[in-house]
């Protein structure tokens, strides 16, 4: 999945052209929002510090906390909004030029096809990278299988072997093979006979 580090979204958001330009890559970040979902934002959709979203793709309503700074930029940018009138009168195509115009002036390199939609990732990315279990990011993300999420798992193969060789230490004492184990875990706190 294509995605940012935290430091170039902090640099992406930072770049910003506008207060309400910082706010929808903010968004979009910070909840993991589709442009969709984010473009659908009304000042009616934040009451008492929370975000309220409807997922998109039969998704239920999730109530989320805003961040005290998010919820002062989203005051400051809808003061003057009816609570129904849209905050982000974009289409799709504009907040992906906004989201370009801002990766270049923070001088990110974006991949072929790299679009405002990898904020989201970015953030299923940067929830695994801090430990979060599987289930937070789905819930963080709306997904509705946990099979949708999934997908945000990579491993390379050194780390496969790792955990394989960790995986079956225990069970490879049991049965004369500890050596093999060790020897798979680089470890040599086993002697030749498998011994600890």
């Amino acid at each position: 999945m294509k995605h940012l580090s935290p430091e170039q979204v902090g640099k992406l958001i930072k770049a910003a052209e506008s207060d309400r330009d910082r706010l929808l890559l903010t968004m979009c970040y910070e909840h993991g929002l589709r442009i969709s979902e984010c473009l659908s934002l009304t000042r009616a959709h934040v009451r008492r510090g929370y975000l309220s979203i409807r997922g998109r793709k039969k998704g239920k309503r999730t109530d989320e906390k805003l961040s005290p700074s998010t919820l002062a930029l989203f005051d400051e940018v809808s003061k003057n909004k009816l609570p129904h009138t849209l905050i982000f009168p974009f289409s799709r195509q504009w907040a992906s030029a906004l989201f370009h115009r801002a990766a270049e002036k923070a001088g990110i390199d974006l991949q072929l096809r790299q679009g405002i939609h990898s904020l989201r990732h970015s953030l299923a990315h940067h929830l695994l990278d801090a430990g979060a279990p599987l289930p937070v990011v789905q819930r963080s993300l709306r997904h509705r299988s946990i099979g949708s999420t999934g997908v945000y798992l990579e491993a390379d193969s050194r780390d496969v072997d790792q955990w394989r060789a960790r995986a079956i230490a225990g069970a490879a004492c049991d049965r004369g093979l500890a050596a093999q184990a060790a020897a798979l875990a680089g470890c040599g706190n086993m002697n030749e006979r498998g011994e600890r």
